[in-house]
């Protein structure tokens, strides 16, 4: 008994450290998750998209030539809208955009932390905000690049979420609650249009709080107004910036929706590679996790949390990846908030099942969290810190800016090039964006020309507006761009795989 009673005496002394409680302690979680996110960042230099949404913000700030009219991209306005406030106060850079990115992700695994701290427990917060920010660093996330639109999407999508998971079952179905949810879900669709999807998850999680009773009366359809009052109105505010710029109703529709039918934004995939899709190593244990959770729903119902308000989140969620048809690394960020609630859920559950004293449990609790957190920072797909500071200190040479600087110092502001990658391989977004100069035509994105109509505007754009310079990805130009550049063109050099052809008209 007295061995028992020291044990006791150590072990609480032992918590009541300030080292001991800051190791489970939110801030000092978020300082560790903000350091990874920051070396994933400097692990990797421009990436194809953000060179598209930087030349679209260039254009627009420099220009006043806004998406949807000025250049054609399937994304929402607020991607474009973020890349256009970072080239106004900062410049010429994409940095901004990443910082925004890293803050977003952090945001969303606090986010995450009140959700599983208002559901269960502090510690099932603490091991959600911990997977989300650290799963986010990884490689096979596409973690370098923090400006992805999925950053910001599922920051607005776990805000939507929160607003309806710190209610009550009596606060649910208010007015204000429902509108600040819809309304950040209108803010996630804005960044990405299969944001959407979750609306579904939104209105089935808040629908499956009232009373079995409610579901098909009055409060039913009260919760689907509000939420969509919410949603429409952010839609407005989002667009607000276009309108000013002269984009109308139509633009936006054609520009942001439309596209999405051409084969540019998506691709039809047979049910096997969708499936193979969905067997990614890094996601099994969090398939393992939702199974622990559904053989020990009993236990979750006595608790009043929803699991199946979570499993419909996650159902959803993966909706949403498969209906892209582009299986994308950053693709599957989509699902990752609902998969950190499944991990924090499934620990601490297993924590609980273990027999472990009383005076034990916090000890117990802090050390799976921690070895968690350095196992996850471990694996094959975080990048490394020494590699990422080799990089800040000595950048290594990036032939397609040294090009892109060529192409700038040798034009005017008046002058345009034209830049044709490979739609599948090599897009030409990073050298658009460091030439820094228009294109002749608003499809400067290669991954939209497929269709003959639109390859012939964009050769009749060439034409009536002939650029100086047309650069050419390994050399391998479809046949309406051969004969133009058969017309008034003359080889000069090769660059980064880049072919470039100078307008001999305009020497």
């Amino acid at each position: 008994m007295n061995a028992i009673r020291t044990s006791n005496d150590f072990f609480n002394r032992l918590y009541r450290l300030p080292l001991f409680r800051w190791l489970s302690h939110p801030a000092t979680i978020t300082v560790y998750g903000s350091f990874w996110l920051v070396v994933s960042a400097l692990s990797e230099p421009l990436f194809a998209d953000e060179g598209l949404w930087g030349y679209q913000g260039w254009l627009w700030v420099h220009y006043g030539s806004p998406p949807y009219i000025g250049s054609v991209e399937n994304k929402g306005p607020g991607i474009a809208s973020l890349f256009a406030i970072g080239e106004l106060v900062f410049g010429h850079q994409y940095w901004f955009a990443r910082m925004m990115g890293i803050l977003c992700l952090l945001a969303t695994g606090w986010l995450l932390y009140r959700i599983g701290e208002r559901w269960r427990d502090r510690w099932t917060g603490l091991i959600a905000m911990s997977v989300y920010c650290l799963a986010s660093a990884w490689k096979s996330f596409d973690g370098p690049y923090t400006a992805q639109t999925e950053t910001f999407m599922n920051f607005f999508i776990v805000l939507a979420f929160y607003w309806v998971a710190m209610a009550s079952s009596e606060e649910v179905e208010r007015p204000k609650r429902l509108v600040a949810a819809g309304i950040a879900m209108g803010m996630a669709i804005a960044f990405k249009q299969i944001a959407i999807v979750s609306v579904g998850a939104l209105c089935y999680f808040a629908i499956a709080r009232l009373k079995p009773g409610d579901l098909i009366g009055k409060k039913f359809w009260k919760v689907c107004l509000w939420l969509g009052a919410g949603i429409l109105l952010a839609t407005a505010v989002s667009l607000i910036p276009l309108w000013v710029s002269g984009v109308t109703c139509r633009d936006y529709v054609e520009g942001a929706w439309l596209i999405l039918l051409n084969p540019g934004s998506t691709q039809l995939r047979t049910f096997a590679s969708s499936m193979e899709s969905l067997s990614r190593p890094d996601m099994l244990v969090f398939y393992a996790c939702f199974v622990f959770l559904w053989k020990r729903k009993s236990t979750f119902e006595l608790k009043k949390i929803p699991l199946s308000g979570l499993l419909a989140w996650m159902i959803f969620s993966y909706l949403a990846v498969q209906s892209q048809g582009w299986y994308h690394r950053h693709n599957y960020k989509l699902t990752l908030p609902c998969l950190a609630l499944a991990a924090g859920l499934s620990v601490q559950e297993l924590i609980d099942m273990l027999p472990i004293p009383d005076y034990k449990i916090n000890a117990a609790r802090t050390a799976a969290l921690w070895f968690l957190i350095v196992g996850m920072t471990q694996v094959r797909d975080m990048p490394k810190v020494g590699y990422s500071l080799n990089l800040l200190l000595h950048p290594a040479p990036i032939m397609e800016k040294t090009l892109g600087e060529w192409l700038h110092q040798n034009t005017s502001d008046k002058d345009l090039v034209y830049i044709y990658g490979s739609i599948r391989h090599q897009p030409g977004n990073r050298l658009e964006f460091y030439a820094a100069r228009r294109s002749p035509s608003r499809y400067f994105n290669d991954h939209f020309i497929d269709p003959p109509a639109i390859a012939a505007q964009v050769a009749q754009d060439i034409m009536s507006r002939p650029p100086r310079f047309i650069a050419v990805w390994d050399n391998m130009p479809p046949e309406w761009l051969q004969d133009i550049l058969r017309g008034s063109f003359a080889y000069r050099f090769n660059m980064a795989r880049y072919w470039v052809y100078e307008n001999t008209k305009l020497r």
